[in-house]
């Protein structure tokens, strides 16, 4: 898993079992997120990011079919209700000056959008607050961070003031987001608090 941060932050973990049960709490979560909120999903190649991505979009009313944008950096989805969901990769971008040169910052905690990062650690810089600067991203950056392990589990760690209620969220919904309230042991994401440690 990527390095957590060194902050005590409390983070609470998700366990799925599917990438449709990936995007039905990463759809949950996205319900609360609103305009000018940056997701910054952590993790190595191949963890679930972009599936992560894709179930924000489906959260956000965006049907229109999403893949990693590795190669154009980004991609603009506008929403049923007028703002946009910004998808960027930056697998391919070497650091905080190359994504300054094609305009990072109209994509950053956008105003008229939501913004998922695959790969932020490539703009660190940019994603941290100046000395004395903290309350600039207090509630606006949201880090998480995917782990994939053998069968399709993935292990996925939201910070728990945003991870509160989504378990209960879960139990109604059922898996893939479906109203039915099915759940399928497998597929459903199971949680538990943790703090991360250097």
């Amino acid at each position: 898993m990527s390095q957590a941060p060194a902050d005590a932050e409390r983070f609470t973990e998700f366990v799925t079992r599917t990438a449709a049960a990936t995007e039905a709490l990463a759809a949950r979560l996205a319900r609360r997120l609103a305009n000018g909120q940056t997701l910054a999903l952590h993790g190595e190649l191949g963890a679930g990011k972009t599936v992560f991505a894709r179930g924000v979009a489906r959260g956000l009313g965006i049907t229109e079919a999403v893949t990693s944008p590795t190669f154009t950096v980004v991609q603009e989805y506008p929403r049923p209700d007028g703002g946009w969901f910004y998808h960027l990769d930056l697998y391919r971008i070497a650091g905080a000056r190359d994504a300054e040169a094609f305009g990072i910052e109209d994509y950053l905690f956008a105003p008229d959008g939501v913004s998922v990062v695959e790969w932020p650690e490539r703009i660190a810089e940019l994603l941290a607050p100046p000395p004395g600067g903290v309350a600039r991203l207090a509630g606006r950056l949201v880090a998480v961070y995917i782990a994939a392990e053998s069968g399709g589990v993935r292990r996925i760690r939201l910070p728990a003031s945003w991870a509160d209620g989504l378990e209960t969220e879960a139990a109604a919904v059922g898996p893939a987001g479906r109203p039915d309230g099915a759940r399928a042991p497998l597929s459903q994401p199971q949680h538990r608090v943790i703090r991360h440690h250097d």
